[in-house]
Protein backbone atom coordinates (compact mmCIF):
# COMPACT_ATOMS: atom_id res chain seq x y z
CA UNK A 1 0.00 0.00 0.00
CA UNK A 2 1.24 3.24 -0.64
CA UNK A 3 -0.29 7.14 -0.56
CA UNK A 4 1.45 9.57 -2.59
CA UNK A 5 1.02 13.92 -3.53
CA UNK A 6 -0.57 14.22 0.36
CA UNK A 7 -3.14 11.39 -0.32
CA UNK A 8 -4.00 12.49 -4.35
CA UNK A 9 -2.65 9.31 -5.08
CA UNK A 10 -3.19 5.98 -3.65
CA UNK A 11 -1.98 2.23 -4.80
CA UNK A 12 -2.58 -1.45 -3.59
CA UNK A 13 -0.65 -4.25 -4.88
CA UNK A 14 -1.84 -7.41 -3.46
CA UNK A 15 -0.14 -10.87 -4.55
CA UNK A 16 -2.11 -14.62 -3.41
CA UNK A 17 -1.06 -17.93 -4.16
CA UNK A 18 -3.54 -19.97 -2.90
CA UNK A 19 -3.78 -24.06 -2.97
CA UNK A 20 -7.39 -25.68 -2.96
CA UNK A 21 -7.85 -28.99 -1.92
CA UNK A 22 -10.60 -32.01 -1.47
CA UNK A 23 -12.56 -30.92 -4.09
CA UNK A 24 -15.90 -32.27 -4.75
CA UNK A 25 -16.06 -34.83 -7.01
CA UNK A 26 -19.40 -36.63 -8.08
CA UNK A 27 -18.25 -40.11 -8.73
CA UNK A 28 -19.40 -43.27 -9.76
CA UNK A 29 -19.90 -46.04 -7.01
CA UNK A 30 -20.80 -49.86 -7.81
CA UNK A 31 -24.38 -49.85 -8.09
CA UNK A 32 -24.79 -52.80 -5.33
CA UNK A 33 -24.24 -50.05 -2.80
CA UNK A 34 -27.91 -49.10 -3.66
CA UNK A 35 -26.69 -45.70 -5.54
CA UNK A 36 -25.35 -44.66 -8.47
CA UNK A 37 -22.52 -41.83 -7.92
CA UNK A 38 -21.04 -40.65 -4.25
CA UNK A 39 -19.68 -37.15 -3.56
CA UNK A 40 -16.06 -37.49 -2.70
CA UNK A 41 -12.96 -34.93 -2.20
CA UNK A 42 -10.61 -35.35 -4.82
CA UNK A 43 -7.98 -32.98 -6.37
CA UNK A 44 -5.79 -30.17 -5.32
CA UNK A 45 -5.65 -26.78 -7.60
CA UNK A 46 -3.95 -23.50 -7.69
CA UNK A 47 -4.96 -19.83 -8.27
CA UNK A 48 -2.55 -17.49 -8.09
CA UNK A 49 -2.04 -13.81 -9.43
CA UNK A 50 -2.34 -10.45 -9.03
CA UNK A 51 -4.51 -7.60 -8.22
CA UNK A 52 -3.92 -3.76 -8.43
CA UNK A 53 -6.00 -1.21 -6.81
CA UNK A 54 -5.08 2.38 -8.26
CA UNK A 55 -7.53 5.59 -6.49
CA UNK A 56 -6.82 9.35 -7.63
CA UNK A 57 -8.43 12.61 -6.74
CA UNK A 58 -7.75 14.36 -9.88
CA UNK A 59 -9.11 17.57 -8.76
CA UNK A 60 -10.04 18.67 -5.13
CA UNK A 61 -11.47 21.99 -5.76
CA UNK A 62 -14.56 23.39 -3.13
CA UNK A 63 -16.95 23.45 -5.95
CA UNK A 64 -15.77 21.08 -8.30
CA UNK A 65 -14.19 17.33 -7.21
CA UNK A 66 -13.02 14.22 -9.67
CA UNK A 67 -11.70 11.16 -8.37
CA UNK A 68 -10.82 8.27 -10.49
CA UNK A 69 -10.66 4.37 -9.21
CA UNK A 70 -9.11 1.92 -11.33
CA UNK A 71 -8.47 -1.54 -10.76
CA UNK A 72 -6.98 -4.56 -12.75
CA UNK A 73 -6.14 -8.60 -11.52
CA UNK A 74 -4.46 -11.29 -13.36
CA UNK A 75 -5.01 -14.75 -12.38
CA UNK A 76 -3.56 -18.15 -13.26
CA UNK A 77 -5.17 -21.42 -12.60
CA UNK A 78 -3.42 -24.66 -12.64
CA UNK A 79 -4.98 -28.44 -11.58
CA UNK A 80 -2.16 -30.28 -9.79
CA UNK A 81 -4.23 -33.57 -8.83
CA UNK A 82 -7.55 -35.02 -9.76
CA UNK A 83 -8.65 -38.54 -8.74
CA UNK A 84 -6.77 -41.69 -8.04
CA UNK A 85 -5.78 -42.78 -11.46
CA UNK A 86 -5.46 -38.72 -12.44
CA UNK A 87 -7.80 -39.41 -15.41
CA UNK A 88 -8.87 -36.14 -17.09
CA UNK A 89 -12.66 -35.50 -16.06
CA UNK A 90 -15.31 -34.60 -18.77
CA UNK A 91 -18.35 -32.71 -18.87
CA UNK A 92 -20.65 -31.84 -21.52
CA UNK A 93 -21.23 -34.09 -24.85
CA UNK A 94 -20.09 -34.18 -28.56
CA UNK A 95 -23.10 -32.09 -29.56
CA UNK A 96 -23.47 -29.07 -27.10
CA UNK A 97 -19.84 -28.98 -26.28
CA UNK A 98 -18.06 -30.16 -23.37
CA UNK A 99 -15.14 -29.15 -21.54
CA UNK A 100 -11.74 -31.52 -19.67
CA UNK A 101 -10.01 -30.94 -16.75
CA UNK A 102 -6.88 -32.45 -16.67
CA UNK A 103 -3.75 -32.42 -14.45
CA UNK A 104 -1.21 -29.59 -15.67
CA UNK A 105 -3.93 -27.83 -17.08
CA UNK A 106 -6.51 -24.83 -16.18
CA UNK A 107 -9.67 -26.09 -14.90
CA UNK A 108 -12.81 -26.67 -17.56
CA UNK A 109 -10.87 -26.39 -20.79
CA UNK A 110 -13.04 -26.60 -23.79
CA UNK A 111 -13.29 -29.37 -25.92
CA UNK A 112 -14.68 -30.70 -28.99
CA UNK A 113 -13.40 -30.89 -32.85
CA UNK A 114 -10.87 -29.04 -34.99
CA UNK A 115 -12.32 -28.17 -38.63
CA UNK A 116 -10.01 -26.48 -40.81
CA UNK A 117 -12.95 -24.91 -43.47
CA UNK A 118 -14.24 -26.58 -46.74
CA UNK A 119 -12.98 -28.95 -49.03
CA UNK A 120 -13.17 -26.40 -52.46
CA UNK A 121 -13.25 -29.39 -55.11
CA UNK A 122 -13.26 -32.84 -55.28
CA UNK A 123 -9.78 -33.25 -56.27
CA UNK A 124 -8.63 -31.74 -53.02
CA UNK A 125 -11.12 -34.03 -50.96
CA UNK A 126 -9.36 -36.62 -52.56
CA UNK A 127 -5.55 -35.52 -51.11
CA UNK A 128 -7.06 -35.58 -48.12
CA UNK A 129 -8.75 -38.70 -47.80
CA UNK A 130 -6.06 -40.90 -46.17
CA UNK A 131 -7.11 -38.43 -43.18
CA UNK A 132 -10.51 -37.59 -43.54
CA UNK A 133 -12.78 -40.68 -45.13
CA UNK A 134 -15.70 -38.73 -45.06
CA UNK A 135 -13.99 -35.75 -47.06
CA UNK A 136 -16.12 -34.72 -50.39
CA UNK A 137 -16.16 -31.71 -52.49
CA UNK A 138 -17.93 -29.46 -50.51
CA UNK A 139 -17.42 -30.90 -46.74
CA UNK A 140 -16.03 -30.01 -43.65
CA UNK A 141 -12.62 -30.44 -43.12
CA UNK A 142 -12.37 -32.53 -40.21
CA UNK A 143 -8.34 -32.56 -38.82
CA UNK A 144 -7.57 -36.03 -37.73
CA UNK A 145 -5.94 -35.13 -34.26
CA UNK A 146 -4.56 -38.72 -33.41
CA UNK A 147 -2.92 -39.49 -36.92
CA UNK A 148 -5.41 -43.29 -37.32
CA UNK A 149 -7.01 -41.87 -40.61
CA UNK A 150 -10.42 -41.69 -39.49
CA UNK A 151 -12.93 -38.98 -37.62
CA UNK A 152 -14.27 -40.43 -34.07
CA UNK A 153 -14.44 -38.91 -30.97
CA UNK A 154 -10.97 -39.83 -30.37
CA UNK A 155 -10.14 -36.56 -32.29
CA UNK A 156 -11.62 -33.97 -29.90
CA UNK A 157 -9.10 -31.93 -28.46
CA UNK A 158 -8.72 -28.45 -26.61
CA UNK A 159 -9.98 -25.96 -28.51
CA UNK A 160 -10.59 -22.75 -25.96
CA UNK A 161 -9.70 -21.47 -22.44
CA UNK A 162 -12.70 -20.12 -20.45
CA UNK A 163 -10.17 -17.59 -18.45
CA UNK A 164 -9.21 -13.99 -19.05
CA UNK A 165 -5.86 -13.28 -18.90
CA UNK A 166 -6.90 -10.52 -16.76
CA UNK A 167 -9.95 -8.30 -16.12
CA UNK A 168 -9.97 -5.06 -15.00
CA UNK A 169 -12.46 -2.04 -14.12
CA UNK A 170 -12.60 1.82 -14.03
CA UNK A 171 -14.51 4.61 -12.18
CA UNK A 172 -14.47 8.25 -12.83
CA UNK A 173 -16.61 10.88 -10.03
CA UNK A 174 -17.64 13.98 -10.87
CA UNK A 175 -19.39 16.29 -8.81
CA UNK A 176 -20.02 19.83 -9.47
CA UNK A 177 -21.64 22.04 -6.77
CA UNK A 178 -24.80 19.77 -6.30
CA UNK A 179 -24.72 17.88 -9.47
CA UNK A 180 -22.48 14.17 -9.53
CA UNK A 181 -21.75 11.89 -12.63
CA UNK A 182 -20.71 8.80 -12.17
CA UNK A 183 -18.73 6.70 -15.42
CA UNK A 184 -18.25 3.20 -14.83
CA UNK A 185 -16.38 1.28 -17.17
CA UNK A 186 -15.03 -3.04 -16.88
CA UNK A 187 -13.95 -5.63 -19.09
CA UNK A 188 -12.51 -8.91 -19.64
CA UNK A 189 -9.12 -10.02 -22.12
CA UNK A 190 -8.11 -13.43 -23.23
CA UNK A 191 -11.09 -15.40 -22.54
CA UNK A 192 -13.11 -17.91 -24.91
CA UNK A 193 -16.86 -18.55 -25.06
CA UNK A 194 -18.16 -21.53 -26.46
CA UNK A 195 -21.45 -20.79 -28.32
CA UNK A 196 -23.34 -24.25 -27.59
CA UNK A 197 -26.98 -23.04 -29.35
CA UNK A 198 -24.77 -23.70 -32.59
CA UNK A 199 -25.85 -27.13 -32.15
CA UNK A 200 -29.91 -26.52 -32.98
CA UNK A 201 -29.55 -23.26 -35.12
CA UNK A 202 -27.26 -24.49 -37.40
CA UNK A 203 -28.09 -28.07 -37.45
CA UNK A 204 -29.05 -28.84 -41.34
CA UNK A 205 -29.58 -32.35 -41.14
CA UNK A 206 -33.20 -32.30 -40.17
CA UNK A 207 -36.45 -30.26 -40.74
CA UNK A 208 -35.37 -27.33 -38.29
CA UNK A 209 -35.37 -23.46 -38.43
CA UNK A 210 -31.74 -22.22 -38.94
CA UNK A 211 -29.82 -19.24 -38.91
CA UNK A 212 -30.64 -17.09 -42.63
CA UNK A 213 -26.43 -17.48 -43.57
CA UNK A 214 -27.13 -21.63 -43.82
CA UNK A 215 -28.46 -19.92 -47.48
CA UNK A 216 -24.84 -19.10 -48.51
CA UNK A 217 -23.26 -22.59 -48.08
CA UNK A 218 -21.49 -24.57 -50.68
CA UNK A 219 -23.04 -25.27 -53.59
CA UNK A 220 -20.36 -25.85 -56.24
CA UNK A 221 -16.78 -25.55 -56.79
CA UNK A 222 -17.84 -21.93 -58.25
CA UNK A 223 -20.61 -21.56 -55.30
CA UNK A 224 -18.17 -21.76 -52.00
CA UNK A 225 -20.45 -19.64 -50.09
CA UNK A 226 -19.13 -17.90 -46.87
CA UNK A 227 -16.82 -21.05 -46.17
CA UNK A 228 -18.82 -21.92 -42.66
CA UNK A 229 -21.51 -24.15 -43.90
CA UNK A 230 -21.20 -27.39 -46.11
CA UNK A 231 -22.87 -28.97 -49.05
CA UNK A 232 -26.30 -30.73 -48.19
CA UNK A 233 -25.42 -33.52 -50.80
CA UNK A 234 -23.70 -35.95 -47.99
CA UNK A 235 -26.08 -36.40 -45.05
CA UNK A 236 -23.58 -38.61 -42.98
CA UNK A 237 -21.11 -35.17 -42.96
CA UNK A 238 -24.11 -33.05 -42.09
CA UNK A 239 -23.66 -33.78 -38.40
CA UNK A 240 -20.15 -32.13 -38.07
CA UNK A 241 -21.80 -28.81 -38.29
CA UNK A 242 -24.09 -28.92 -35.16
CA UNK A 243 -21.46 -30.77 -33.17
CA UNK A 244 -18.76 -29.12 -30.49
CA UNK A 245 -16.09 -27.98 -32.93
CA UNK A 246 -13.29 -24.84 -33.03
CA UNK A 247 -15.64 -22.94 -35.32
CA UNK A 248 -18.29 -22.63 -32.03
CA UNK A 249 -15.17 -20.65 -29.96
CA UNK A 250 -15.35 -16.73 -29.88
CA UNK A 251 -12.93 -14.33 -28.44
CA UNK A 252 -14.89 -13.27 -25.71
CA UNK A 253 -12.95 -10.28 -24.19
CA UNK A 254 -15.47 -7.15 -24.21
CA UNK A 255 -15.25 -3.85 -22.45
CA UNK A 256 -18.65 -2.53 -20.87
Amino acid sequence: DANLFNNRLSLTVDYYNRLTYNLLLNRPVPTITGIGTLFTNVGKMRNKGWEIGINSRNIVKRSFRWETTFNISFNKNKVLELNDSQDPIESGNIWWGGTITEVGKPIALYKGWIIDGIYRDEAEAMADLHNNPGAHAGTLKMRDINGDHQITGDDRTVIGNPHPKFIFGMRNSLQYRHFDLNISMSGSVGNDVMLSYYETIRNMDGVFNVLADVKDRWRSPEQLGNGIYPTTNYPDQLQYIRMGSNMWVKDGSYIR
